[in-house]
């Protein structure tokens, strides 16, 4: 909604100074807006890639707990049969 208040008030700003200027910026316009839908695709695009890599970045993670508990709880069983081997 910004966008076109912007657009709306460049328009009446280059028709107040000139008519010329009105006919150059209306030319702009669809480039204006093109550029502006190719950005937006480019975002979405781009959040769902990042979506994509903290989903996987998530299951990494969940997966180094499971190991690193694991690792610990094997470390407690070994200390605990070492304490029990040394009595």
């Amino acid at each position: 909604m910004a966008t076109v208040g912007a657009m709306g008030s460049a328009t009446v700003v280059a028709f107040v100074l000139s008519w010329k200027f009105t006919l150059g910026y209306m030319a702009l316009v669809p480039i204006i807006m093109l550029a502006h839908v190719s950005r937006m695709k480019s975002a979405k695009a781009t959040t769902k890639r990042a979506q994509e890599a903290f989903e996987d970045a998530g299951k990494v993670h969940k997966l180094f707990l499971f190991f690193f508990n694991f690792c610990i709880a094997l470390r407690n069983v070994m200390s605990w049969h070492i304490y029990c081997v040394t009595l």
